[in-house]
C-alpha cells in the first residue's frame, strides 16, 4: 500500500492547478516521486499502458501509489479516444480517498479505501468508492472467532458479527486461550513477558530498525533480569521471550535469517511467520510490541497487544505530516488518539527502545488502557454492513444468545463484489 504523504486533514485543493502534492516543485514527496518518475519511464519504454490497452480489459484496478496512477491511467486512458471501444473503469485500492475531487475522475474512476475520511466539496460532490476497512483488524478479528469454539458462529463468509456490548470482553477471554495455547506449543512460561517484534516484510524495512530493535531489547533485558539486573527482586532471563514475526518468503524474512546467523539474539527467541496466521497466536501471546507501520498494527490492536509503530520517515516529511496530520498511522487516524506511539526515523534508536520497553513493563495498566482508548474504534476501522430488512425485522441483530450485533464486512470480499458490478456491465 501506498505510504507516502497525504494531506487528509487540509484538504481544500477544489482545482487540479493548486494540487501541489505530486508537482515536481514539492520538496516534501520529491524523493518519492523521483524514485516514482524512473519506474514510470522503464514502463513507458515496455509501453505498459497501450499493452493494457490491447489485451481489451474489462476493468483496470491500481494498488496504491497514487502517483502512478494518476500518470498511468492518463496514459491508458489516450488509446480510448479514437477508438470503437468503451474505456473500462479504472479503479484504485489505496489509504485514502480525501483528496480526490472532481478533477481526480480523468484519472481514476472508483476508489477503494482503508481509511474513513471523505470531503465532500460545497457543491455536494463526493467521490465514487467505498469504505472497505482495515483488513488487518478484520482478518484478525475473524481467525480469533474461527478458533474459539464459542465464537466460531460469529464469523461468516463474507462478514463478522460483533457484540454490541461486549466485543472487547469477548475478544480478550478468547484471545487469552490462545495466547495459552500458544506458549505451551512454544515452552515460554504463562508469566514470562513477552515482547512481540515485527520489523516488516521489505529489506529496507528491516534494515532499517532490526539492529536497534536487538540493541534495545538485549539492553532492557540486561538491566531487569537476572543475574545482570542491579535489583534483587528481578526475575531470571528465562522469565523473558521475545517472538520475531516475519512475512513467509519475502526479501524481509531473508534478510532476519541473514542478520540472526551474524548476531545472536539476547535470550530466548521464537521465529513465526504468516504461514497459518502463526504471527496472530504471536501477538495474542505477547505483552508489548514493535511493528513496522502498516497493517500490522491494526493487527495488534484488534488482538489487544499494545504496540509502538516504527515509520521510516525523513526529518522534512515527518515536520510537514506532524504540521498538517498531526497522526500517521491508520489506528491513530481512526480513533483521532495517540493510541499506538509513533517512533519515527532517528526516534527508532536502541536507547529509546529500552526505554519503552521498561515504562510498558513497569505499567501494569498499559494493556487495559490500550484496549479502553481504542474501544469502539476497533469496530469504526472496518466497514458496516447494513442489515438486510426483508430477514431482520427487529431494531438490531438478536441471536439466540440475546445480545445485539453489527455486521462487518469482509474487506477484499467487497471490494471485490463492486468491481464486479462494473466487470459486469461493461460486458454487457
Amino acid at each position: 500500500m501506498d505510504k507516502t504523504f497525504h494531506t487528509y486533514r487540509k484538504s481544500k485543493t477544489l482545482n487540479e492547478n493548486v494540487f501541489f502534492r505530486w508537482n515536481p516543485f514539492n520538496l516534501v514527496n520529491k524523493h518519492y516521486t523521483r524514485g516514482t518518475n524512473q519506474v514510470y519511464e522503464m514502463l513507458m519504454e515496455k509501453n505498459v499502458p497501450k499493452k493494457i490497452y490491447q489485451s481489451r480489459p474489462s476493468l483496470v484496478l491500481n494498488i496504491g501509489n497514487e502517483y502512478m496512477t494518476f500518470m498511468l491511467m492518463e496514459e491508458f486512458a489516450k488509446y480510448y479516444k479514437n477508438s470503437p471501444l468503451q474505456m473500462p473503469q479504472r479503479h484504485t485500492f489505496t489509504r485514502f480517498a480525501r483528496d480526490l475531487k472532481e478533477f481526480s475522475r480523468q484519472y481514476v474512476d472508483y476508489a477503494h479505501f482503508t481509511v474513513p475520511l471523505t470531503t465532500a466539496n460545497t457543491n455536494g460532490f463526493v467521490f465514487p468508492g467505498e469504505f472497505v476497512g482495515q483488513y488487518g483488524v478484520y482478518d484478525a478479528t475473524k481467525y480469533v472467532y474461527e478458533n474459539t469454539p464459542a465464537l466460531n458462529g460469529l464469523a461468516k463468509d463474507d462478514h463478522i458479527l460483533v457484540n454490541k456490548r461486549y466485543f472487547s470482553s469477548d475478544m480478550e477471554k478468547a484471545i487469552a486461550a490462545i495466547r495459552t495455547q500458544f506458549r505451551v506449543d512454544n515452552q515460554i512460561d504463562e508469566k514470562a513477558y513477552t515482547i512481540f517484534i515485527a520489523p516488516g516484510n521489505e529489506k529496507s524495512e528491516v534494515e532499517f530498525c532490526l539492529d536497534n530493535l536487538r540493541r534495545g531489547v538485549k539492553e532492557f533485558l540486561l538491566k531487569y533480569s537476572a543475574p545482570t539486573s542491579l535489583s534483587e527482586k528481578a526475575p531470571p532471563l528465562e522469565n523473558f521471550a521475545t517472538i520475531l514475526s516475519v512475512e513467509e518468503g519475502s526479501d524481509g524474512q531473508a534478510f532476519v535469517n541473514e542478520y540472526l546467523r551474524e548476531n545472536e539474539w539476547y535470550g530466548k527467541v521464537v521465529t513465526v511467520t504468516n504461514e497459518g496466521n502463526k504471527h496472530f497466536d504471536g501477538m495474542c501471546a505477547s505483552d508489548f510490541g514493535f511493528v513496522y507501520d502498516g497493517q500490522m498494527v491494526s493487527s495488534a490492536n484488534a488482538l489487544h497487544l499494545p504496540v509502538n509503530c516504527m515509520i521510516n520517515m525523513r526529518m522534512h516529511q515527518q515536520w510537514f505530516n506532524d504540521f498538517y496530520n498531526r497522526w500517521w498511522n491508520d489506528m491513530n487516524i481512526v480513533a483521532d488518539n495517540h493510541c499506538n506511539l509513533e517512533i519515527i526515523g532517528g526516534q527508532v534508536w536502541w536507547g529509546k527502545i529500552c526505554d519503552t520497553l521498561a515504562e510498558n513493563y513497569l505499567n501494569t495498566d498499559a494493556r487495559y488502557n490500550m484496549i479502553q482508548k481504542l474501544d469502539g474504534f476497533v469496530q469504526d476501522s472496518m466497514s458496516f454492513k447494513p442489515l438486510d430488512r426483508s430477514v431482520v425485522r427487529t431494531k438490531d441483530l438478536m441471536l439466540d444468545d440475546g445480545q445485539a450485533y453489527d455486521q462487518y464486512y469482509d474487506p477484499f470480499v467487497l471490494a471485490a463484489t463492486n468491481m464486479m458490478k462494473d466487470i459486469d456491465a461493461y460486458n454487457l
